[in-house]
């Protein structure tokens, strides 16, 4: 079974949009708009987008969240954004090491996002973070 990458952002808003309706999402799939993920993809994908976008619900309350989609040579790549307060800069140095955590946190969110992105030959990596906000990219391999 294949996904569009817009269904996978479909997925996400409609999940978040029950379950923490305060917070507002900006999607634009736009630039990989008819790219297709395959089912492990899909469901990888959405298992580290949501780990990451409850992280900037627990960090603020009403947070906005941007997600948007570019194709690279081989990569489809996702961007996610928030408007939060950042992640301290202690904790930017071993972000996916496991038991690194935010307050209340179990401490294996990040850590296992990195490992399910790695299980699928994807790329997870913290592209920003200060006290305006945070941006991670999740670059997903496909067969153009």
């Amino acid at each position: 079974m294949l996904f569009r990458s817009e269904e996978l952002f479909e997925i996400i808003q409609k999940k978040f949009s029950q379950t923490a309706p305060s917070t507002t999402f900006d999607i634009d799939p736009k630039g990989c708009f008819s790219e297709t993920l395959n089912n492990l993809q899909s469901n990888l994908a959405l298992a580290i987008l949501t780990n990451l976008i409850q992280n900037a619900i627990d960090a603020r309350n009403g947070v906005s969240i941007s997600l948007s989609c570019r194709k690279s040579d081989s990569y489809i790549e996702i961007d996610i954004s928030d408007n939060g307060s950042g992640i301290p800069p202690v904790v930017k140095n071993c972000l996916f090491e496991p038991v690194v955590s935010k307050k209340g946190g179990s401490g294996i969110g990040l850590a296992l996002s990195q490992q399910l992105a790695e299980s699928m030959g994807a790329k997870l990596i913290l592209i920003h973070s200060d006290q305006t906000g945070t941006s991670f990219r999740l670059s997903i391999p496909y067969n153009s």
